[in-house]
């Protein structure tokens, strides 16, 4: 019996759950026609913390696969309407739920007599890609380019900021063609931006493992003068977190300078049982039940600086570095009881300590000159990129008898792991408009 404890005490046990499903639609509550590209937000109870984000379909329907059980909110919204909520309980009685159906009302605002109702934010066919133009009354409802970008269809931005395209997360963001972290968007002011370019299908001109591009332009004006934006926020309870971002521009006639940052940190506490049956060939031999508790603490930052230089109309230079240094710390202790027969045979105690910093920089040289003819232009940027980062991992665990006093074994592991690379991209890109709606592009990278 006690080499059969052994064993079981130094194995690993690897349990996945298959989480079930939810479905359903967003309608218009004015005309009862299917509100696509609407975002969907899907929140767990009672503190609605975000689970998932997606869009709706052409149909208004959406799904969320692999949701654990609980009580959740799903939450829609679209710009030029109300919010609208449906609640649901997910049980493990079935595989599949349907919520029911949200109605989006258009909102409108009376002020003085006067009916103003909200700018929706339009879309453009082109070519290759849909071009959206950001009107004054958009950008006054905004703060920054995250803003802006949670009022474009088929874009998604959490509360934290990390966005998606179409659902899907391996995309670029450039601004005026520049290749950009999504960071520099805090930077950005909304009445700077004239449009959002979105392309589902990017061309040879990128890297071909890419599903999109979010291409941010902005007026030609918005390099001069000095501007900048500072936010500062905290939220001292339940799950604390610090939150901070600030950025800064000076524009003369021909060069621009900027630098921006950010950090988030955040507090939470871990917690874990888990329950372990082991059988012989005939029936339940031993139990374990082990029952923990830590902490998870996170840090994210990230710093960007550089400038644009407009050599005149035709030619520009631009130089941009971006360093971004992260942490995660968890630490998790348990203990259980070993039941032979439901009764307490051994003890057991297992304990697991990670650290994990990593550090990643990149900065790129990029230039653009631009013809007498619309489209027609010449690019070429060429980049380097680190990545650094080490895991310490400790792990601990003992087996002592069921008073607890002697110990039968002790099993201690210590890894390290180190990763490190780095590259160069260059690449050259040239386009030649042929007619009014056709273009030939051509390029290289290395």
């Amino acid at each position: 019996m006690k080499k059969l404890i052994f064993s079981l005490f130094t194995a690993i046990t690897a349990l996945s759950a298959h989480g079930q499903d939810i479905h359903g639609y967003v309608y218009s509550l004015d005309n009862n026609e299917p509100v696509e590209f609407a975002n969907v937000v899907l929140m767990k109870l009672p503190d609605s913390s975000f689970v998932k984000g997606i869009i709706t379909y052409m149909d208004g329907d959406y799904s969320f696969e692999n949701v654990a059980p609980g009580n959740y909110v799903v939450k829609s919204s679209f710009v030029g309407y109300t919010d609208g909520i449906a609640s649901i309980a997910v049980t493990g009685e079935k595989s599949s739920f349907m919520a029911d159906t949200i109605f989006l009302s258009e909102k409108t605002n009376e002020l003085d007599e006067v009916t103003v109702t909200a700018d929706m934010v339009r879309g453009e066919e082109m070519v290759d890609r849909t071009v959206y133009s950001i009107t004054p009354d958009v950008a006054k409802t905004s703060v920054n380019g995250y803003d802006i970008l949670r009022k474009i269809p088929s874009v998604q931005v959490d509360f934290n900021n990390k966005i998606t395209l179409d659902g899907k997360t391996n995309f670029i963001v450039t601004v005026d063609g520049k290749e950009r972290d999504a960071e520099f968007l805090a930077r950005l002011l909304p009445e700077d931006i004239k449009s959002i370019e979105i392309i589902h299908n990017p061309s040879g001109k990128y890297d071909g493992t890419i599903d999109g591009v979010i291409n941010v332009k902005l007026y030609p004006n918005a390099r001069m003068g000095v501007s900048g934006n500072m936010v500062l926020a905290a939220k001292p309870f339940n799950k604390p977190t610090l939150f901070g971002n600030a950025g800064l521009d000076l524009g003369l006639k021909n060069i621009t300078f900027y630098a921006s940052g950010f950090t988030v940190k955040q507090v939470l506490d871990s917690k874990s049982t888990s329950t372990y049956n082991y059988m012989n060939t005939e029936s339940r031999d031993s139990v374990l039940q082990m029952v923990g508790a830590g902490d998870f603490d996170v840090s994210v930052s990230s710093f960007n600086t550089g400038f644009d230089y407009y050599m005149n109309d035709m030619n520009t230079v631009s130089v941009n570095y971006t360093y971004k240094p992260n942490s995660i710390f968890t630490s998790i202790n348990s203990e259980g009881d070993i039941l032979l027969d439901d009764v307490v045979g051994y003890r057991q105690s297992a304990g697991s300590e990670t650290t994990t910093g990593s550090d990643e920089s990149n900065v790129s040289l990029f230039y653009r000159k631009e013809f007498q003819k619309p489209i027609q232009e010449l690019t070429f940027e060429t980049r380097y990129y680190t990545f650094n980062s080490q895991d310490n991992n400790n792990y601990s665990n003992s087996l002592f008898d069921a008073d607890g006093n002697s110990i039968f074994s002790a099993v201690p592991r210590t890894e390290v792991v180190i990763n490190d690379r780095n590259y160069f991209k260059n690449s050259l890109d040239y386009v030649q408009p042929v007619g009014t709606k056709m273009r030939v592009e051509g390029g290289a990278q290395l």
